[in-house]
């Protein structure tokens, strides 16, 4: 959130890009190993991961259409995951 407030793009990215990390490795430690209990169901995981979730997606569109608003060019680089978003005057 700070990270969108101070226009800090770079970083808002990175840290949609780690909370993404963050909830795949939760998400997969979670089924990788049935012949033990995983500490989170699905159901838990999506109850802490959701609002996070929706707050990232949120700051990122709205960095997308102030970036747009200030004549920059939005342009994609990568693909999936890896994708950023810059500024280019």
């Amino acid at each position: 959130m700070l990270a969108h407030r101070g226009k800090h793009w770079t970083l808002l990215q990175n840290a949609a890009r780690a909370l993404w990390n963050c909830a795949h490795t939760a998400l997969l430690r979670t089924y990788s190993d049935e012949s033990t209990e995983p500490l989170l169901d699905i159901e838990t995981l999506r109850t802490l991961v959701w609002q996070p979730f929706y707050l990232a997606a949120d700051c990122i569109l709205d960095m997308m259409v102030q970036m747009q608003q200030e004549g920059g060019r939005v342009s994609k680089v990568g693909t999936g995951c890896e994708a950023s978003v810059t500024n280019i005057q």
